[in-house]
This record gives C-alpha cells, structure tokens and sequence, in this order.
C-alpha cells in the first residue's frame, strides 16, 4: 500500500488502472494472466502505456509516458492570455481551418464570430533553436453559434500552429444535424 501512496501525487491514467486490475488478478486469483490483445492478423499488440500503482511509479513520468495526451494534461496549468492577441486569433483560424476541412459539401463552413478565452504554458522540450508552447483556445463560430475549444502547439521553428486532438465541441448541439449521419462529423456540422 506504500506505493499507492506515493503514486497518488504522481502522474497516473486510465491505462494504470488496466495494469493495476491485472495486477490484483495476477496476486489473488488462479487465473491464468491477462495476455496482449491480437490484432486482426493475430500478431501481439504490446501495450505501451500504463503500469501497476501497486509499483511505485517514477516521480519524473510525464503526460506522455503515461499515455495522457497534450489536451488533457493537467500537469502545467495554462496561463491566461489576452484573447485580442495576433497569435491567439491565429491559433483560432487553423482550428477552424481544421473544422471546416472535416466538414462534408451539405455542411456550412463556419467562421469566427468571438475568441472567448485564451490559455498558453511552455513546453517542457526546449532548446536554444526552438520555443514550443501549448496554446488553449475556446471561440464561437456561426452559423449555430457552436462553441469550440481547441489545444495547439506553437513551433517557433516553423512559425506555426498544430491542433493537438481533437477540436471539441463545447456546448450542446440543438440545430437539425439530418443532413448527416456520422456521429463524429455531427458536432461540426450545421446543415445548409
């Protein structure tokens, strides 16, 4: 119980509880142990994250070892920027690039209509030559007044922004979505 103690300040996710389950089947049952799934050429599948909280876990993991990607870290808390700012109305644009990418022909494209806030944190890969920092946005659009938030990583290198996941929908959907039927485009969409 020591190392779930200590492992209760440390970076933990979801595939940790996968481990931890069989952990306690391997400890208390006579099952035989859990296998790595196969995939459909029937060749292992290792699993790349996640280990025992019953193993303490070490105090230097990330968000990335753990499997927990950029938009839900919680590890570095964004620290609020002016929404006016030329970089944040330009992270906007390549989400709603994105958006309007995805969207199929009987689908409107959708424009910004306000940046509703704005977050950035550092990076914690640095190097002289390059400045990354995470950027958070949350912006309506039109038409349906659909409300977005966004997480992209800004390259000083390349003088640009890269959606991080998914652009997510943030307020419920209540226009006519039947012109489409695909449950990962309708929250984008506002039928023509």
């Amino acid at each position: 119980m020591k190392n779930v103690v200590i492992n209760s300040g440390r970076v933990c996710s979801p595939f940790d509880l996968y481990h931890s389950l069989n952990h306690v089947l391997q400890e208390f049952s006579n099952l035989p142990p859990v296998v790595d799934p196969f995939n459909r050429r029937n060749e292992v599948v290792r699993r790349k994250y996640g280990q025992s909280i019953f193993l303490e876990i070490p105090d230097n993991r990330t968000c990335a070892d753990a499997g927990i990607g950029d938009e839900y870290c919680a590890c570095t808390i964004p620290v609020k920027i002016n929404s006016d700012r030329a970089d944040v109305r330009m992270a906007v644009e390549i989400a709603i690039g994105q958006i309007n990418k995805m969207v199929p022909p009987q689908c409107s494209k959708v424009h910004l209509t306000k940046i509703f806030a704005a977050g950035a944190r550092e990076r914690a890969i640095q190097t002289e030559f390059v400045h990354l920092a995470l950027y958070t946005v949350v912006f309506f659009v039109d038409p349906g007044h659909f409300l977005f938030e966004a997480t992209l990583e800004y390259r000083s290198d390349v003088k640009n922004f890269i959606v991080k996941g998914n652009v997510a929908r943030a307020n419920p959907m209540k226009t006519d979505r039947s012109c489409i039927n695909d449950d990962e485009l309708e929250r984008y969409c506002y039928c023509l």
